[in-house]
């Protein structure tokens, strides 16, 4: 039954694939539905035809859910495009600060715009702002590596057709927006106001990025020396990142004199707090399922189920938000990491049984081991960027960081309570710069990274393809052999 279940989830995520690369309308749905329909009636219960047409009716609900997609279309703002207009509208999210701008995303009348901006003055959630500037369509573009990034989709797997560069703009009211999620932006911009104060730059921007996910600190030459090294992923707000933290954090209280479900509990509630201090966005909370995923993993040992458990999730995300499954990195990458902890994680453990277990080596080395294969040729396909160095990097590096989020938080919290935020903040230091020395070092070796050519996605389904047919394989010789 669990084996037809995930046949079916896979025929759901084909036909929403295959609607959102191939615009066939919403005609060739009801054909395929006609299909399973067919083989659905010609075939006997308990046949291999059986399981097909189900394959077939989940393919034909993906292509029709996908095709239920706003386009933008029929948009209002439509025919003002390439025209400058004057409208007002309330910051929808939180600002995202870059280095020397900042995007803001404005709800203007049930339509969401996307502003670059100077980077001051700032901004905040909720305020009701005038726009006088050019609206237009996004476009895609080439990265630094030739490949192209598909922009528009991005955009559109959050309901955003427009933009609008450096417009004028004049501030009309505060407070529009949802209190309680005002109020837990404040606590984290509060919490980065103190983060700042107590630790020097660049580690309290690397703090920051743990933390909070904000990167604005960091600077476009420290970025590029993380990915370099292959960490780039502990400073960007994605599922690998949250995953992966929360499988060490939940390591640090298993150190502690309690029981395993006791450890794996309080690093749940840990992933929790993290969701509620970066503002619960949308990509944070799918994140944080996978997360809690992994920790329910390690703490039962039930892999199987928590597989079971990763493909439910997987299907109601893409069912509410389609695009997300080929546009959304941080849904994939929250899949792909949290699949290869589960699926490859457990079986690497024991097949490294040489290593050491002591302070958590072996399942340190196994776990960064099963995630990086499986994101591995995603961000080859994304970033053309293979480091050599990340490996090592990532053993070394990813056990610090529990540490330095503890001490982080700790010293945060204390910040604002007492005068001792900043002898806290001394260990913090400490950690960080060890992270900033090893990334600095293994990424100036002259083998520390190549670029890989670009590639089809084509190639990167067949990788993809490829994987799930060795792990079948393996998995059905593995119950031949039990």
């Amino acid at each position: 039954m669990i084996r037809q279940f995930r046949f079916c989830m896979f025929g759901f995520f084909g036909g929403v694939a295959f609607a959102s690369l191939f615009h066939f309308g919403i005609a060739f749905a009801f054909f395929v539905g006609f299909l399973w329909l067919l083989a659905f009636l010609l075939s006997l219960p308990e046949t291999r035809v059986r399981v097909l047409s189900l394959v077939l009716l989940f393919f034909a609900l993906g292509c029709f859910r996908m095709e239920l997609v706003p386009t933008g279309a029929d948009s209002s703002l439509k025919d003002f495009s390439g025209q400058t207009i004057s409208v007002e509208g309330v910051i929808a999210e939180e600002p995202d600060v870059r280095e020397n701008s900042a995007r803001l995303v404005v709800d203007v009348q049930g339509e969401r715009l996307l502003i670059v901006a100077k980077k001051y003055p700032e901004f905040e959630y909720g305020e009701k702002i005038s726009l006088t500037g050019k609206i237009g369509l996004p476009e895609n573009f080439a990265n630094d590596n030739g490949r192209e990034f598909d922009y528009v989709s991005y955009l559109a797997k959050d309901g955003i057709f427009y933009e609008m560069a450096f417009p004028k703009i004049e501030v009309l009211a505060k407070g529009q927006g949802n209190p309680l999620i005002s109020f837990l932006y404040k606590i984290k911009n509060a919490a980065e106001d103190k983060v700042s104060q107590i630790l020097p730059e660049p580690e309290a921007g690397l703090l920051l990025g743990l933390l909070f996910g904000a990167k604005r600190a960091l600077g476009a030459d420290i970025m590029e020396m993380f990915r370099v090294a292959g960490i780039v992923h502990i400073v960007v707000l994605s599922g690998y990142n949250i995953t992966l933290v929360s499988d060490f954090f939940t390591r640090v209280f298993l150190l502690l004199p309690i029981s395993k479900i006791s450890a794996s509990f309080v690093g749940g509630i840990g992933v929790v707090l993290f969701a509620v201090m970066t503002g619960t966005g949308a990509s944070t909370l799918r994140a944080v399922i996978m997360a809690l995923l992994a920790i329910f993993a390690r703490a039962t040992g039930r892999t199987s189920d928590a597989l079971h458990l990763l493909f439910v999730t997987a299907f109601f995300m893409v069912l509410w938000n389609p695009l997300s499954l080929l546009y959304d990195p941080s849904f994939q990458l929250s899949f792909l990491a949290t699949f290869g902890l589960f699926a490859l994680g457990p079986e690497l453990s024991l097949r490294l049984s040489s290593v050491t277990a002591k302070w958590g080596i072996r399942e340190t080395l196994s776990a960064t081991l099963s995630t990086q294969i499986f994101v591995l040729p995603l961000l080859l396909y994304e970033t053309g960027m293979f480091s050599v160095v990340a490996l090592p990097v990532n053993l070394i590096v990813l056990p610090l960081l529990p540490l330095a989020m503890f001490f982080g938080s700790l010293a945060t919290l204390l910040g604002f309570i007492t005068p001792f935020g900043t002898f806290f903040s001394f260990p913090v230091f400490l950690l960080l710069s060890a992270v900033f020395s090893v990334s600095s070092f293994f990424s100036e070796l002259p083998f520390s990274s190549f670029t890989v050519p670009p590639f089809s996605s084509a190639v990167l389904f067949s990788i993809y393809f490829l994987y799930a047919a060795i792990f079948l394989i393996a998995k059905k010789q593995k119950h031949l052999g039990d």
